[in-house]
């Protein structure tokens, strides 16, 4: 009985560790179907966490994203005309980093310390040409990436749709309150799963060496 009672013990804290864990990290598709066919898939990026479409360029950039969520803003931007440089927040030149495949997809990856700074990260696009028509539209989107990841791929897809090339590509954040309020090494739910397993093989061994 009491080593069933500590079985119990054991996977309720386990299961409560687990659902203090992040989100999973997971292929994230960005569109609006009212806007048009086109959309950015991120990989990976916060399953359940901010997506934004529009139709046009980011204008007046760290107005209208502070305007989305309360405190975003660039960490960094990288344009295909100055790649690798870039327009950055000061003294944030070369936290993002993107190679092109080719005009509409490729990976991106910026500093993993950037989460002991950054209490949510999200990966901003502008492709060029948007017109008129649903095959031309939206052409800038926001995903929120999953902490902690801090690389991965995007791709611009959809059925019958323009491919127009990457124009801008972003890193933008939202500021901890407290420096360092991320913990980039915090274990994955099956890396607690094996200490919570541990911890109970430990249990039963002790109480049946008695």
């Amino acid at each position: 009985m009491i080593i069933v009672k500590r079985a119990a013990a054991v996977a309720a804290v386990v299961a409560a560790l687990a659902c203090a864990m992040p989100a999973a990290a997971a292929p994230v598709s960005c569109g609006n179907a009212i806007l048009g066919n086109r959309q950015l898939t991120v990989d990976p990026a916060l399953a359940g966490g901010f997506c934004y479409a529009q139709n046009g360029n980011f204008t007046n950039e760290n107005t209208f994203f502070a305007s989305l969520l309360a405190g975003l803003a660039i960490v960094d931007k990288d344009t295909t005309e100055d790649f690798p440089g870039g327009d950055p927040a000061p003294g944030n030149e070369g936290a993002l980093a993107f190679t092109r495949t080719d005009g509409t997809s490729g990976t991106w990856a910026f500093l993993q310390s950037l989460w002991d700074t950054y209490d949510r990260l999200f990966l901003a696009a502008h492709y060029g040409g948007g017109g008129d028509t649903s095959a031309d539209n939206p052409d800038s989107f926001i995903v929120e990436l999953s902490p902690f990841d801090f690389t991965g791929t995007y791709a611009l897809t959809g059925v019958g749709i323009q491919f127009n090339d990457l124009s801008n590509i972003y890193l933008l954040g939202i500021r901890c309150e407290t420096p360092g309020c991320n913990d980039r090494f915090v274990p994955e739910p099956g890396t607690l799963l094996l200490l919570g397993l541990g911890a109970l093989a430990f249990g039963v061994r002790r109480r049946l060496a008695r």
